[in-house]
């Protein structure tokens, strides 16, 4: 049973961010979500085919598809999801866009994350490149076995450097992974518990 610390860390994430992206992969479309209207990019995974997906919050932008996989028989929701993708040249990704500035805003990204390869770093989601034009970006370490947290302020050099608590993900299992900012707390969680809290400041680049 969640502990009341536990469960008002989820009632302030479902109620008070400002700016909240989710990667549901294979949620089902018509299923609410909570603070929806706050939601400004949401991937489904449940078009088609993976060249026709699109984003399924209110924005409906287009996604550019670079070489992914759509999975029929790995999903966590609905009929399908997105496959592991392996290298820079497989990804996902959606044109910039005002919406998508973090900047010093409360946030909430989540996804439901399925590690094929517990034996392997992984990127979730970001916006950062590999030089220049460096905003933020979700990855796991598996090195250091922490989720990892990075954002720079001038969009070149990473200034900002966070990390989980230890978490040692099993192969071919579901976790619900998120990074929260509350004010100036940045919070991990993973299947709802708290990963470790820390402070943040400045405003990230976009």
């Amino acid at each position: 049973m969640a502990s009341c610390q536990q469960r008002e860390a989820l009632r302030r994430r479902r109620t008070n961010q400002r700016r909240r992206l989710l990667l549901e992969a294979g949620a089902p479309a018509s299923t609410p979500q909570p603070s929806f209207a706050n939601v400004v990019w949401q991937m489904n995974f449940e078009q088609a085919t993976a060249a026709s997906m699109t984003d399924q919050s209110s924005y409906n932008r287009a996604i550019i598809y670079n070489s992914g996989t759509v999975s029929t028989d790995v999903f966590k929701f609905g009929t399908q999801g997105v496959r592991k993708l392996g290298g820079n040249a497989q990804s996902w990704s959606a044109n910039d866009a005002a919406e998508l500035n973090l900047g010093a805003n409360d946030f909430c990204i989540e996804a439901w994350c399925y590690y094929e390869d517990v034996g392997l770093d992984h990127v979730f989601f970001g916006q950062f490149s590999t030089t220049n034009n460096r905003s933020w970006v979700l990855w796991y370490d598996l090195s250091a076995q922490n989720l990892v947290w990075e954002t720079t302020s001038g969009g070149t050099t990473i200034d900002t450097t966070i990390l989980s608590d230890t978490f040692l993900p099993t192969a071919d299992t579901w976790y619900h992974t998120a990074v929260v900012r509350n004010g100036d707390v940045l919070t991990f969680y993973i299947n709802g518990v708290s990963y470790g809290s820390s402070a943040i400041t400045g405003t990230i680049y976009n």
